[in-house]
């Protein structure tokens, strides 16, 4: 009986290289597809989600209230939020927090000085 104790050859060791290579390329593409749609970090997604606040309603009154005076040319110093609803440049969805609707006005002028008030809120100086 002859046995052959050459051991591999060069065609073996690349055929089963090229299989090996192939599993691995495989189980990247399956990792990577598993993973795909999972969170980067699972503790960082509640503070993107950020909460609307009290300010995030002054800065809407605000833009709203900057918005309807470059659009109607108004010359008023103040606008009050009710004008801004009736005239559709801000919705009472977006002056309402947690249920709580507020109203509010803006003094015009260089910087758009906001005051809202609300049940639970009310800005400095209202």
């Amino acid at each position: 009986m002859i046995k052959n104790n050459h051991g591999w050859g060069l065609k073996e060791m690349l055929f089963f290289a090229a299989i090996i290579f192939f599993f691995v390329i495989l189980a990247v593409v399956v990792a990577n597809n598993l993973y795909e749609g999972l969170p980067s970090n699972p503790l960082s997604e509640s503070q993107t989600k950020k909460e609307k606040s009290y300010q995030d309603i002054e800065n809407s009154l605000r833009n709203a209230a900057k918005k309807y005076v470059i659009k109607t040319r108004e010359t008023s110093d103040i606008i009050i939020s009710d004008e801004l609803i009736s005239s559709q440049f801000i919705t009472i969805d977006e002056l309402t927090l947690k249920g709580d609707t507020c109203s509010g006005y803006v003094i015009t002028g260089n910087n758009y000085a906001t005051y809202i008030t609300c049940n639970n809120y009310e800005t400095q100086g209202y």
